[in-house]
C-alpha cells in the first residue's frame, strides 16, 4: 500500500511540472502571436503617420514658405506706408497745423498703428 502511495505521489509530482511547463509554453507562444500583431499593427501606424507627415512638409513647402516670404516683402510695404504717412504729417505741419490738429492726430494714430502692425 505505501508503495502505491508513492509511486502515485512520484507520478503526479512528475507530471504536473510537465502540464504546467506546456500550459507556460502555450502562454508565451499566444503572448508571442499578440505581440506579433501588435507589432505589425504599429508599423502599419508607421507607414501611415510617415505619410501624413511627407503630405504635411509638402504643405508646408507648397503654402507656407511663400506666404512667409510675402509676409518679409511686406515689411518694405509697411516702411514705405509709414514714410508716406509720416510725409503727409510734415506737409500738415508746413501748413501750419499743430501736433493736436485732428488730422495731425489721425495720421499719427495711422503711423503708430502700421509701425506696430509691422
Amino acid at each position: 500500500m505505501r508503495t502505491i502511495i508513492a509511486t502515485t505521489a512520484l507520478l503526479l509530482s512528475i507530471s504536473t511540472p510537465c502540464f504546467s511547463v506546456t500550459s507556460t509554453t502555450e502562454q508565451i507562444n499566444t503572448r508571442i502571436q499578440r505581440l506579433e500583431a501588435e507589432v505589425s499593427q504599429l508599423k502599419k501606424e508607421n507607414t501611415a503617420l510617415s505619410d501624413r507627415l511627407s503630405e504635411l512638409q509638402e504643405l508646408v513647402t507648397e503654402r507656407l514658405l511663400p506666404l512667409a516670404i510675402t509676409a518679409t516683402s511686406g515689411q518694405g510695404t509697411c516702411m514705405e506706408k509709414i514714410e508716406s504717412l509720416e510725409k503727409k504729417r510734415d506737409d500738415l505741419k508746413k501748413l501750419g497745423l499743430q501736433d493736436r490738429h485732428p488730422d495731425v492726430e489721425r495720421i499719427a494714430a495711422q503711423i503708430h498703428a502700421v509701425s506696430s502692425d509691422c
